[in-house]
């Protein structure tokens, strides 16, 4: 039987791959709208699922991305791994991880923390006369990297040790410092300061973060390596974006992977530019490119509010090294 090119195990199939990847990022479809996202039922709750990397139109492909309605019922309860975040898009909610109650409101955030063993968790709704909606935001190679495995639960309550952090010890200037050697024992040694430093909190709320004033818009950092507890590292960024009616913004040049949600408003979002008129509930992916990307903002006759999630591989390669991270002026 011949084998077609997808399936080649040479040379060849990697190549055919490695096109197909770029052909996504560059040509896929970057604007997602709610209103034709369906609402699905399952197991673990009622969700309109955004992205998927199975969804080969989109031009993002290592996201998973979901907003979940717990009006009127609690989610199921299931069991996997952390580095995973929880961001609330309406209402209020809480949630049971590993026992410990988080309640959260619109644009507060839960971060599920990497632990051995993984995190026991459900989702519910806070008040009978508020909606209770959040966004699951997952970067997929962080899942794989962690073995990828969900269990459902029968309802119980399952004991652990883990409980949630406070903020870890400073790592000196903030960064995660580098071995002591390039031995075994040096990750040893490194393994033992990240346990001291890396603390990440486990609920951080809208009203405790200190706006960032930028040619960007007005940001809020919810994942970021230089916040407390983060220790240097973090697998992606999170922040919120909030344009006053009519503002517009500098372009954002950056390596792209990630992806903004419209919580408010009906700006109009430049992709390399390329205008997407979006209203809330909208996603627009930002696709990682060759040469990076450029993404700029237009806020329309009401204040705009967007939450953006972006792939963080500066512990990796470095600040944006195979593309170029700078505010740039419109022409």
């Amino acid at each position: 039987m011949q084998m077609s090119a997808a399936t080649l195990r040479d040379y060849e199939g990697l190549f055919d791959r490695w096109e197909e990847l770029y052909r996504r990022a560059h040509y896929g479809k970057i604007h997602i709208r709610g209103s034709e996202v369906p609402v699905v039922d399952s197991r673990q709750g009622t969700s309109q699922f955004y992205i998927m990397p199975q969804f080969e139109e989109l031009s993002l492909t290592q996201w998973v991305i979901f907003v979940r309605d717990h009006t009127g019922v609690p989610s199921g309860r299931h069991q996997h791994q952390g580095g995973i975040t929880i961001f609330g898009v309406e209402g209020d909610g809480y949630s049971i991880v590993n026992g410990h109650r988080f309640d959260w409101s619109a644009e507060d955030a839960v971060l599920l923390p990497i632990v051995p063993g993984g995190l026991d968790h459900q989702h519910f709704r806070a008040r009978d006369d508020r909606p209770s909606k959040f966004m699951g935001i997952i970067y997929e190679p962080l899942v794989v990297a962690l073995g990828a495995e969900m269990v459902q639960l029968e309802p119980q309550t399952r004991s652990s040790d883990w409980a949630p952090a406070k903020i870890g010890k400073a790592s000196g200037n903030g960064v995660a410092a580098a071995p002591a050697a390039p031995t075994l024992a040096g990750l040893l040694q490194l393994r033992e300061r990240q346990r001291e430093a890396l603390h990440p909190p486990a609920l951080i709320r809208r009203a405790d973060l200190a706006p960032d004033r930028t040619g960007f818009g007005e940001l809020r950092w919810y994942v970021h390596p230089a916040a407390p507890g983060f220790a240097g590292t973090a697998p992606m960024l999170i922040f919120t974006q909030r344009l006053d009616p009519g503002q517009s913004t500098d372009l954002l040049a950056s390596p792209g992977n990630g992806l903004m949600y419209v919580l408010a408003g009906a700006p109009t979002i430049d992709v390399d530019g390329e205008p997407f008129a979006t209203v809330r509930g909208d996603i627009v992916c930002l696709p990682p490119r060759r040469n990076g990307i450029t993404v700029g903002v237009r806020a329309g006759r009401e204040e705009t509010r967007i939450v953006i999630a972006l792939a963080n591989l500066s512990g990796l390669v470095g600040v944006a090294m195979g593309a170029e991270l700078a505010l740039r002026p419109r022409g």
